[in-house]
């Protein structure tokens, strides 16, 4: 079974928007006001079991804040960071079966001229 990558963006973005207050798009916006989130493009895995069996993507979720310098944004990311909560990117993404979120790494986001406090969520796909 192969990945329809549309259909998966489209997916993801409708599970964030459980987490009130956070601006979701479901593809890279050409600029955003924080709170926001966005659906980037995957890594593909063709081929990850035998002969067409499944594939595997890997799809960068960036949330991002204000400014890396202010102590708001550290504590406005840390809600997006819990492992559970009603903030939580984990809680709203993990999916038994069909999504899960592996990893958080801190990122400078750059977008439309502003630099935001971001991280970026690797969640998994596999059809």
């Amino acid at each position: 079974m192969s990945i329809n990558v549309n259909t998966a963006m489209d997916a993801i973005g409708t599970a964030l928007g459980a987490i009130s207050g956070l601006r979701i798009f479901d593809f890279r916006p050409g600029s955003a006001q924080p709170p926001f989130a966005f659906v980037d493009f995957p890594t593909v895995t063709y081929d990850n079991t035998h002969a067409r069996g499944t594939d595997r993507a890997m799809f960068p979720v960036l949330v991002a804040v204000g400014s890396a310098s202010d102590r708001a944004s550290r504590d406005e990311i840390g809600a997006y960071l819990a492992g559970t909560g009603s903030s939580s990117i984990k809680t709203a993404l993990d999916s038994p079966g069909v999504r899960r979120v592996g990893e958080a790494t801190p990122v400078d986001l750059i977008l439309a001229g502003g630099t935001y406090l971001a991280y970026r969520f690797d969640v998994e796909v596999v059809q």
